[in-house]
């Protein structure tokens, strides 16, 4: 790998850091194309890699902002947390249907906003 290439590697990095992962920003402003950005992550172990771990601290940082919002008691946070993690006590996005796909509503009274 030439020196110029390393280089570009590593302002794309920094360009992805700067723009939580948008690939399309962050190619243009190192002056890449996005298909060699994914050319670059398919045969470059390293800059995959260290993609990879940038990636993960995104979602570790999103993940600290909805536990935010969550303690906030912002419903819309507590609504999609419960959607995405509760359904083994029930949450689901979609609705129960029955045998015959029949819709049933569940509706929970005494519970709103002020309450959580």
């Amino acid at each position: 790998m030439t020196v110029n290439m390393k280089m570009v590697k590593k302002a794309l990095l920094e360009a992805l850091e700067e723009n939580i992962g948008d690939v399309s920003k962050a190619c243009k402003e190192v002056g890449i194309s996005r298909t060699s950005f994914y050319r670059y992550r398919k045969e470059d172990e390293k800059f995959r890699k260290e993609l990879e771990a940038m990636q993960e601290s995104h979602l570790d940082f999103a993940e600290s902002k909805l536990k935010q919002c969550i303690s906030d008691k912002n419903i819309t946070a507590i609504m999609y947390f419960l959607n995405n993690k509760g359904g083994k006590r029930g949450y689901s996005r979609n609705p129960v249907q029955t045998q015959d796909n029949n819709r049933v509503e569940i509706k929970i009274n005494g519970i709103n906003e002020k309450a959580i």
